[in-house]
């Protein structure tokens, strides 16, 4: 099975920072979890903004293809796939909100610079 990492989502995007992989994550970078949050917070946004780019790109080369075709059923099928594009980057774009809440005040929020101690 390959994966081809153009189209498919990976599991950063689909789902939020998971705490265990944060708090991991922190033990082996030697950083605090509050600074491990917000690495891996950002990243997640920046999955997202290049997964909602690439819905956006694939939704414009579907609408590009339906309107050059002359054939209506053609042009009706090249314009369901765009809609499908668009309506995963209108999702993603809503959970790019909770992503942009989440790090609203972390550049103003004191960070709690103590590395966290392994149990």
């Amino acid at each position: 099975m390959t994966i081809d990492t153009y189209t498919e989502l990976d599991a950063l995007t689909v789902a939020a920072p998971n705490l265990a992989a944060v708090r991991m994550m922190a033990g082996l970078r030697g950083i605090s979890f509050h600074e491990a949050m917000i690495a891996q917070a950002e990243e997640w946004a920046t999955a997202l903004d290049e997964a909602i780019e690439r819905e956006t790109a694939e939704a414009a080369m579907y609408i590009r293809r339906g309107e050059s075709t002359t054939h209506p059923n053609q042009r009706a099928a090249w314009h369901i796939e765009a809609t499908k594009h668009l309506d995963e980057a209108a999702r993603l774009s809503n959970v790019r909100v909770i992503a942009a809440c989440m790090l609203a005040d972390a550049d103003t929020n004191p960070v709690d610079h103590t590395p966290t101690n392994p149990r």
